[in-house]
């Protein structure tokens, strides 16, 4: 029984050792993903990115970083590099296809912050972090 035991405890913790190893991994290959992505953009406050970006057009500062934070809140990725014109469909693409749900995620999480409704066109005609700032500029002001 002992020896059945210990073999138990061994292939328990091998098999530990396993997913420890693979989840960081992941997270390291994650990360260098997520550098590539973003390398040589100059980092922004959200303050800065709103200055920068949509001081002049009307939209409140709180709605712009408010989106924002919603975006690195789901996608779990530092966005201080991104930009108004980067791509869920190009080049943010990878936080699609690493989590199939995370479209979804993001419209339901605006969605339940901002108390507006986002419809499936809507949805799938919004392909930039720009898109998704002006959806939820122009639902609030409808509202």
């Amino acid at each position: 029984m002992g020896a059945l035991f210990l073999k138990f405890l061994f292939i328990l913790l091998a098999a530990l050792v396993v997913i420890f190893v693979s989840t960081k991994l992941g997270d390291f290959q994650r990360g260098r993903a997520i550098e590539r992505l973003f390398q040589g953009r100059e980092r922004k406050t959200k303050a800065a990115f709103y200055q920068a970006y949509y001081a002049d057009t009307g939209i409140s500062e709180d709605t712009v970083i408010r989106v924002l934070s919603d975006l690195e809140f789901n996608m779990l990725c530092d966005l201080s590099r991104v930009l108004p014109s980067d791509n869920f469909l190009g080049n943010l693409r990878f936080f699609m296809e690493e989590d199939e749900f995370l479209g979804e995620t993001i419209t339901k999480s605006l969605e339940d912050a901002f108390s507006i409704e986002i419809s499936d066109d809507d949805a799938r005609n919004t392909h930039t972090v720009d898109d998704l700032i002006q959806l939820v500029w122009t639902k609030l002001q409808a509202a």
